[in-house]
């Protein structure tokens, strides 16, 4: 589970420094002819902490939210902690999702044992 936080933080990192080093100056093209995404800017500049600690709840693809907030006025520091606890909220899922599956595999297995045990019982008994 490390490793997938590790990695998936890191990947979050790279994206936000690129979108924050190449796609700024784009951004703030766009900032002049859309209000949208000025009321986004804005948000985000007066309220960070709780804009990129909600939007981890947000249904949208994480990779295209990390570039997001490369582009929005969003300090390193605020979005290295909310992404970090994106990452370990997201790792927890999995792991869960994943026992839950084994759970659910075994249990489906041992019926099956059990099934093949009795028609063997069955057929003895004949």
């Amino acid at each position: 589970m490390k490793q997938q936080v590790a990695g998936h933080h890191l990947g979050a990192i790279l994206a936000f420094l690129l979108s924050r080093w190449c796609l700024y100056t784009h951004f703030i093209s766009l900032l002049k002819s859309r209000p949208t995404l000025r009321a986004m800017s804005r948000a985000a500049e007066l309220e960070q902490w709780k804009v990129t600690f909600l939007s981890r709840f947000v249904f949208m693809p994480v990779q295209l939210k990390n570039y997001v907030f490369g582009v929005l006025p969003v300090s390193f520091k605020c979005f290295f902690f909310m992404a970090l606890v994106g990452d370990f909220q997201s790792a927890l899922f999995a792991v869960y999702l994943g026992s839950l599956s084994k759970n659910v595999i075994d249990s489906t297995v041992n019926t099956n044992k059990n099934a093949i045990t009795n028609t063997d019982v069955q057929v003895t008994n004949l």
